[in-house]
């Protein structure tokens, strides 16, 4: 029924706006949407001014000691056992162990020098945008929105983290990655 209640909604409005192509396309795809009524789906990036202003209030280290941090929900999509494993090897902060609010944890995105995603699914990703405000170096699959959004530099390629399983064949690859940028 969801499916059908989302495809209602699609077609109760004149224009439905998407902050990425990715998230567009996704949405046409699954809700099997016909090809004369895609005029609807308008990507429109989303508005920064916000974030931005917000991010600017924040004071930003000299010294950052946190090696990675990781912003994402304990979601399978986000994989939280690659996190956990590369947690064994570097200074990472994992979010969602801590509990931080709002200002907190933008003190930790600002006290890390790399901020890292291995999300199967990512519409927008707005905590990597943060840390890029912040300083943070992104480091992401080049996948999702993330292959739209961000330079080739802050990308690795897709298949290092398209399950655990390819992580552990492709960690040291990833480990060395993370070890240039630190």
């Amino acid at each position: 029924w969801a499916w059908e209640a989302e495809k209602a909604f699609y077609y109760a409005c004149d224009y439905v706006y998407f902050a990425t192509h990715f998230h567009a396309n996704m949405l046409i795809q699954n809700l099997s949407i016909p090809y004369e009524h895609t005029h609807r789906a308008v990507v429109s990036g989303q508005p920064h001014g916000a974030i931005i202003e917000e991010m600017k209030a924040i004071d930003i280290p000299n010294v950052r000691p946190h090696d990675i941090i990781w912003p994402h929900r304990y979601n399978e999509d986000k994989q939280p056992e690659i996190a956990e494993n590369l947690a064994t090897e570097f200074d990472m902060v994992i979010t969602q162990k801590l509990s931080l609010n709002k200002a907190e944890y933008y003190k930790k995105i600002a006290q890390s020098k790399i901020m890292f995603s291995c999300s199967l699914h990512e519409n927008l990703g707005i905590s990597i945008m943060e840390g890029v405000l912040l300083g943070t170096i992104p480091l992401l699959p080049n996948r999702c929105s993330y292959s739209e959004m961000y330079l080739e530099e802050f990308k690795y390629p897709s298949e290092w983290t398209e399950s655990y399983e390819n992580f552990v064949t492709y960690r040291p690859q990833l480990v060395d990655r993370i070890n240039m940028l630190l």
